[in-house]
């Protein structure tokens, strides 16, 4: 990613590459930057965005703005629309997904370009037939003030303030996923 000086702000190697099809080292880290109007953006790149932890992992890092660029295929159109609504709406932030369209020798791109709002409503979509430009304003500061202020639904904060009502002031903050303890 090219700041507007010109200087590169962010460097990202795709972490999960689509096995067994991409034959490539998967990188090592997600990366979150400083954008405009207060946005802080992280990038995942096509099938990271199929895993939900590609997307949690740039949300906890303070990502409010997800963008994901993708080539994704038919007939993966549906999952492409209800995995980029899951991600914004289980992390509480705009999702910017950019996706390949037309033919190649192997395979039909299923476009449908879009930006979800971070309660996981669609604001805008492209055909999947046709090359188009589309935009949309967001304010990252209402992600912020939602992170801060929904106590229902604020899934980034009931995941590390367990029973914060049950709990008062602030849950339970052990972690009980014990896949994330025990990765092999």
């Amino acid at each position: 990613m090219i700041n507007s000086d010109g200087d590169i702000a962010l460097r990202y190697v795709k972490v999960n590459p689509w096995a067994p099809l991409e034959e490539c080292t998967p990188g090592e880290e997600f990366c979150v930057v400083d954008g405009p109007k207060g946005a802080r953006l992280g990038v995942i790149t096509c099938y990271d965005g199929d895993l939900p932890e590609s997307a949690r992992e740039v949300a906890m890092m303070g990502a409010n703005v997800l963008i994901r660029g993708a080539a994704y295929m038919e007939p993966y159109s549906d999952p492409w629309v209800f995995t980029n609504q899951a991600r914004a709406w289980e992390n509480l932030m705009y999702v910017v997904a950019v996706n390949q369209v037309g033919t190649d020798p192997m395979y039909t791109y299923t476009g449908r370009s879009m930006i979800v709002n971070f309660d996981g409503r669609i604001i805008t979509e492209l055909s999947r037939d046709a090359e188009g430009m589309t935009k949309a304003d967001l304010y990252p500061g209402l992600v912020d003030q939602a992170r801060q202020q929904y106590a229902d639904q604020n899934h980034l904060y009931n995941l590390t303030h367990r029973g914060h009502s049950a709990r008062p002031p602030h849950g339970l903050t052990n972690n009980p996923y014990s896949f994330y303890r025990n990765w092999k």
